[in-house]
């Protein structure tokens, strides 16, 4: 019985899975599958009133606080974007070195929930 090589498993994996950048896409379909950019934009929005004026909410008027958060929502998207597209460019090479038996795993459980 022939025995399967880490390397022979990498590359079956690469196969079944694609190229770099067809991970790289499919990591950014992911992350936007799983709402992150309405999920990181409220994290940041908040980091980002808290900055400026702790607690803002809590004692500015209405029409205030909607101008402060209109105010900091360019930079909070020019944020969440960077952020979203280098967690993307991250996790692909992330499990491409990872635990082959790892990722069939988690390749099981995917379809499995779909």
């Amino acid at each position: 019985m022939a025995t399967t090589t880490e390397s022979e498993r990498v590359t079956t994996r690469r196969r079944r899975h694609g190229s770099v950048d067809e991970r790289r896409a499919e990591m950014a379909a992911r992350v936007v599958a799983a709402r992150a950019p309405a999920r990181v934009a409220d994290v940041l929005r908040g980091v980002a009133l808290d900055a400026l004026v702790p607690y803002a909410a809590d004692y500015l008027a209405p029409g205030d606080y909607e101008r402060l958060s209109a105010l900091v929502d360019p930079a909070v998207r020019a944020a969440r974007d960077a952020a979203l597209d280098a967690l993307a460019e991250a996790l692909g090479p992330a499990l491409e070195t990872s635990d082959p038996d790892l990722i069939d795993r988690l390749d099981a459980a995917r379809r499995w929930r779909v």
